[in-house]
């Protein structure tokens, strides 16, 4: 996510977004994709993992990360950190599918860690991401290597 180990500015001010939308990650994409893809509006708290009040604001990315509110039903930290259930809603796609917020989910798992775009609550250092057998939350220091599974829309 970030050469530094930091969450502070969330995905909004992450390494790994400027890579996904104008640099590396974004110049992997075919050139006949790239025009394809449409700019949306994602809702990420992009404070810090430390502030239990954070409000959620919007960033335009052509590519993104999923939200953990966008992967599971209900979140897992809701009572100390209302902001965990506001960067989005679960996606029709994980309904059914991906019912465990702090568990397994074979509907998501891929054998290895993949980032997701928000902070992890209580710390400073690290962002949320997806355990090898699907259970999202788990987390580690910004300066980690993870899968990246890029998202985005047509």
């Amino acid at each position: 996510m970030n050469a530094i180990d930091t969450n502070a500015g969330g995905w909004e001010k992450s390494e790994l977004r400027q890579k996904m939308n104008s640099g590396k990650i974004w110049n992997l994409m075919p050139s006949d994709f790239q025009p394809k893809v449409k700019s949306v509006k994602k809702l990420t708290n992009n404070v810090s993992g430390t502030d239990k009040d954070a409000a959620v604001t919007a960033t335009t990315d052509k590519l993104f990360l999923l939200s953990y509110s966008e992967i599971v039903p209900t979140s897992y930290w809701a009572s100390s950190y209302p902001w965990t259930s506001s960067e989005g809603s679960q996606y029709e796609a994980f309904k059914g599918k991906v019912t465990n917020n702090d568990n397994t989910n074979s509907a998501i798992a891929i054998g290895d860690r993949w980032w997701e775009r928000s902070v992890t609550p209580d710390y400073s250092t690290a962002f949320l991401n997806v355990l090898g057998n699907g259970n999202p939350t788990s987390c580690d220091h910004a300066t980690f290597s993870r899968c990246v599974c890029p998202v985005w829309c047509f």
